[in-house]
């Protein structure tokens, strides 16, 4: 049984499949944005993204929090949307050797972890400020030099960067303490 485990989180299993997938799904995402990667990096942000994860979802599901099969559906629906034929779609769920129950399953987990975590993060740990828009201008415009363009074209950006740096802060914050809380057993 160990030998198909990754690792156990408060007596959950995640198995060396979900481990794959989580890997092979940074690889790919790492590879589009032309980043350099090690093999071990990849491994352990996959482990670290997985317990993550499961942290999150068993304290949604401590709180009983679930999305309604109308917003798991909608959600699949906007998935669809974004291929012209119905045989696209379906052969995107194939390479990513998923089927549509899968892609319904982890939609409906990722709208308990994005609901859960927006009860638990209060607002202002997210709120970008002007001030903060204006600094990162600023060392933007430092080193673009001439190339820098206007604040006014680039403000829009500079606050969603900052934003998704908050949430991203504001989501560690609640693992590592939901981490403190947890047994947590890795396998090689």
């Amino acid at each position: 049984m160990k030998e198909n485990m990754k690792c156990i989180v408060n007596g959950q299993a995640l198995s060396k499949t979900e481990f794959n997938r989580q890997k092979e799904y940074l690889k790919a995402s790492f590879n589009q944005r032309q980043m350099e990667w090690k093999e071990e990096e990849i491994e352990n942000l996959a482990l670290e993204q997985m317990i993550g994860q499961a942290l999150l979802l068993q304290e949604a599901g401590k709180k009983e929090i679930k999305p309604s099969a109308e917003k798991i559906e909608q959600n699949v629906e906007n998935v669809r949307s974004q291929f012209s034929t119905e045989e696209e779609f379906n052969q995107a769920l194939e390479s990513q050797n998923m089927t549509l129950e899968q892609l319904e399953a982890d939609i409906s987990k990722e709208l308990s972890v994005n609901d859960f975590l927006e009860q638990t993060i209060p607002r202002e740990e997210t709120v970008v400020t002007e001030e903060e828009i204006s600094a990162f201008y600023e060392q933007y415009k430092a080193n673009a030099g001439d190339q820098a363009q206007s604040l006014e074209l680039v403000k829009g950006q500079i606050e969603q960067i900052l934003s998704q740096q908050k949430v991203g802060h504001a989501i560690g914050k609640v693992v590592e303490k939901l981490k403190t809380e947890s047994q947590i057993e890795t396998f090689i």
